[in-house]
């Protein structure tokens, strides 16, 4: 079990800005076609049980350009192969030695001040730890993408440079973007003229899936290479995000940071993320508290009603993934932090499904699980490993609700451990 610890993090509403009528309404008009619901039968109606009647549209934004990938079925089965393929529990054990080499130098590198702004030093990681996995650390270039791919993280460049006008740090972003596209573009073709003896990486999956000829069968460059973005991004984003609330917590309850780093400095927790296992049920209850993915989002096909509202062709449905994940109904004191609710037989487990969505649920589930958990894992071992932490006398972390959920002007007080 773990101890429950003797301070608390400040109470931050979540999702405040969705304007729930009431405490335990099932769905409500946000917007005039903007639909939220709030109840785990409602998600899984959403997101799992009805593609007749929502889908999910493929856009991203890539440079100063909106892509809109409308592939066949058959190209987005092979897209969301590769990226199972490349981010499996398997393939992340099997490189855990490696990831754990790359975090140890990192932190060796760039020793973490007395008072750490966290969110910076962890897109930094996450950004080069990225590559490597859609990439490989044997590609040309990797560094130099790595480093545009940083920039072109909008909460990384809010965070660095508060001062900014949000036009120029568009504009930065569009600059980064488009580096990272072009060079996307020339890796695309020069892995496609080398043999295929390993599939290491997702750019490896991507260059070679197809026919016998090493031509891609119906699915263009520019959808590879918006394959190659997205994943590239999510990949940095998610676990900074999700290692930064963790963090967050575990100063705020420093009997359970403790718990956690005599797990770190176990043998086997060095050989493979899945033996950290406290550490992952922690990460569960930060990723219940505080979701990268705060939001789900769904475009009605046809008519048909939710909770007795009539949504049409076009509307919006958007899943309230952190209201579902603090409901008392399912998770109870729900704003506490209690990784002991993930024990195997907890509480947790009892919840239904669709009460707990970090992930999203259905044909969409996210494929990098395996990857965020282990990243988390991996980072928040080495540091615990290295550092105490603790929170200033006055913390002003908030939530930023954008894209992601940010922890923003998150600092902690760090000290050497003995």
């Amino acid at each position: 079990m773990f101890p429950l610890g003797r301070t608390r993090p400040p109470s931050l509403a979540p999702c405040a800005s969705l304007g729930r009528p009431t405490p335990h309404a099932a769905a409500w008009w946000h917007a005039p076609g903007t639909l939220v619901v709030a109840t785990p039968e409602l998600a899984r109606r959403v997101l799992a049980e009805s593609p007749q009647d929502f889908c999910v549209p493929e856009v991203f934004s890539s440079g100063t350009t909106a892509t809109v990938i409308n592939d066949p079925r058959s190209v987005r089965t092979e897209r969301n192969s590769a990226a199972k393929n490349a981010m499996s529990g398997p393939w992340v054990d099997q490189r855990t030695p490696q990831l754990v080499e790359f975090i140890d130098r990192y932190l060796d590198e760039h020793p973490i001040p007395r008072r750490w702004a966290v969110l910076p030093t962890l897109y930094d990681l996450t950004s080069a730890l990225a590559t490597f996995l859609c990439l490989g650390l044997a590609c040309p270039m990797w560094q130099e993408i790595a480093a545009s791919l940083r920039q072109a993280t909008p909460g990384a460049v809010a965070t660095d440079r508060a001062g900014l006008r949000q036009g120029r740090r568009l504009r930065e972003f569009d600059v980064q973007a488009q580096r990272v596209t072009d060079a996307l573009h020339q890796l695309l073709q020069r892995r496609r003229t080398q043999p295929n003896s390993t599939k290491g990486s997702v750019l490896d999956l991507l260059a070679h899936g197809g026919e016998p000829d090493g031509q891609p069968s119906g699915w263009s460059d520019e959808a590879r290479v918006e394959t190659l973005w997205f994943m590239l991004y999510t990949a940095q984003t998610a676990p900074a995000m999700a290692t930064s609330w963790l963090l967050y917590l575990l100063a705020h309850h420093p009997e359970v940071q403790q718990g956690l780093r005599h797990e770190a400095h176990q043998p086997a927790s060095q050989t493979a993320a899945s033996h950290l296992i406290r550490t992952r049920e922690a990460g569960s209850e930060s990723l219940r508290l505080y979701p990268p993915t705060w939001l789900l989002g769904r475009t009605v096909r046809q008519d048909t009603k939710i909770d007795g509202h009539l949504v049409q062709p076009g509307d919006q449905v958007r899943v309230a993934v952190q209201l579902i994940q603090r409901d008392e109904r399912f998770f109870p004191d729900p704003h506490r932090f209690h990784p002991a609710r993930w024990e195997p037989g907890g509480p947790a487990g009892q919840a239904p499904r669709g009460a707990y969505l970090p992930f999203g649920l259905g044909t969409h589930f996210c494929r990098g699980t395996a990857w965020v958990h282990a990243l988390t894992g991996l980072t928040v071992a080495a540091l615990l490993r290295r550092y105490e932490f603790t929170t200033p006398r006055r913390p002003q972390v908030r939530p930023r609700l954008a894209g992601h959920l940010e922890p923003t002007h998150l600092t902690l007080l760090c000290s050497r451990t003995s």
